[in-house]
């Protein structure tokens, strides 16, 4: 199906692009604040998302992170006017349990694109890691007219 924000993709085809780009934006908010960030994930290839969050102590993405209630991932790939995919996934963002650390260490070792740690300017053994997970409950993917097989 084709309208003005291009052709609704799949469920397939939403599934292998997440899974193809393993990093996007997320957006996180405070009170009337946004922070979008380029974060990692991993996808389990239904109804949730798993990142690794790196941050310092009382570091801007913390505090963030424990007000927002509900967050948006933003992947996107654009390699020409018609040939450019989207996708939005929205939900709340909860603590992976340690009992249930395995599965998200699995999507991100699978999924993630992870940039160098030096990315935050400290030490590795400076940055504490979280494992954090969106639980979608809006998940939507548009591509341009170069994807439509008809």
């Amino acid at each position: 199906m084709t309208n003005q924000q291009g052709i609704v993709m799949e469920a397939t085809e939403r599934t292998a692009f997440l899974r193809e780009m393993g990093y996007g934006t997320l957006a996180l908010a405070r009170d009337d604040e946004a922070y979008a960030i380029p974060m990692s994930y991993g996808y389990d290839g239904d109804r949730q998302f798993f990142f690794q969050f790196g941050s310092l102590d009382g570091g801007t993405k913390d505090e963030f992170l424990e007000t927002t209630s509900r967050a948006r991932l933003v992947v996107t790939e654009m390699d020409g006017v018609h040939e450019w995919r989207s996708v939005v996934a929205a939900g709340a963002l909860t603590p992976v349990p340690d009992v249930e650390s395995a599965e998200a260490f699995e999507r991100l070792a699978t999924d993630a694109s992870i940039p160098p740690l030096r990315a935050f300017g400290a030490r590795s053994e400076d940055v504490e890691f979280e494992l954090v997970r969106m639980n979608v409950d809006e998940l939507t993917g548009y591509q341009g007219t170069a994807y439509d097989a008809a």
